[in-house]
């Protein structure tokens, strides 16, 4: 009876490192996720040695990394030479701002705010994304477009001074004042995150990220993602359509970095602007 059990438990294992573990990926071996578990069990021992202000410092380090990831999967694995994964950031932190002052009123009015900052972030990629992939356009001048989206909109909200959308004021080159603070939850069951509250659940959603990450990449269209990086014309000559697939590519990986400025702009509760610096 034990040995079915552990029979069955080392099945289970070894499914799940099929899952994450791939040729796309580093580390995949027994002793990585040792140190894997080490690392994370670090991270969330780490607030009983320290300050909240330390805590606060981390959790926009971890939100900054969210931001790598995404930037990892569209220019590292795709090759999409992406210079402008930046204003997606900055969309979706002022997306946040400008809903949760619109709703701060509105028990739960944070959650709806967090999703409409990584729809709109969705959406405004697939826009550009659309006209790039779908017009031909590639490599250098890729680069070049998404850079002058990133510089066209921080020259626009530096003039955007006593204009408002909603209740929100943009402020210009002062940001939006006066978000609200992330609250989970709706009506009795809400509940507002304090820092070390908020420093864990940003932690939990890098290390989610992370491992789904891992298994997008690691599955058949993580390697269909790598062959367009290595040969767009011989991938499109199989039959995939790669305008599409760089297209959701774009999208999905604006959509993270949309949620990761959603959660810079809960974490600074003062300010967006520095999302687009």
């Amino acid at each position: 009876m034990t040995e079915d059990v552990t029979d069955e438990s080392t099945g289970r294992i070894a499914r799940v490192r099929d899952l994450l573990e791939g040729q796309n990926t580093l580390g995949n071996s027994t002793k990585f996720w040792y140190g894997f578990l080490v690392v994370v069990g670090v991270v969330f021992v780490y607030p009983l040695f320290t300050n909240p202000y330390i805590l606060k410092v981390n959790t926009n380090y971890f939100i900054w990394i969210l931001l790598a990831l995404s930037l990892a999967v569209v220019w590292g694995y795709t090759g999409i030479f992406n210079f402008g994964q930046t204003a997606f950031f900055g969309v979706g932190g002022y997306t946040f701002g400008i809903v949760g002052i619109t709703l701060i009123d509105v028990t739960g009015g944070t959650n709806v705010a967090i999703v409409a900052a990584v729809v709109v972030a969705a959406i405004a990629s697939a826009l550009l994304g659309y006209f790039m992939f779908y017009g031909e356009i590639s490599g250098l001048y890729v680069a070049i477009l998404t850079l002058a989206v990133a510089l066209t909109g921080n020259l626009i909200l530096t003039r955007t001074t006593n204009t408002t959308i909603g209740a929100a004021e943009l402020g210009g080159n002062n940001g939006i004042t006066g978000i609200p603070s992330l609250t989970l939850g709706a009506g009795p069951m809400s509940f507002k995150l304090g820092i070390t509250v908020q420093y864990y659940l940003v932690a939990a959603l890098l290390v989610a990220t992370y491992l789904g990450l891992r298994i997008l990449l690691n599955s058949y269209y993580g390697y269909v993602l790598l062959a367009i990086r290595e040969d767009e014309d011989r991938t499109r000559m199989f039959g995939y359509d790669v305008r599409n697939l760089k297209l959701i590519s774009f999208s999905l990986t604006a959509s993270l970095a949309g949620f990761a400025g959603a959660l810079y702009a809960a974490w600074g509760t003062s300010s967006t602007r520095a999302s687009w610096d």
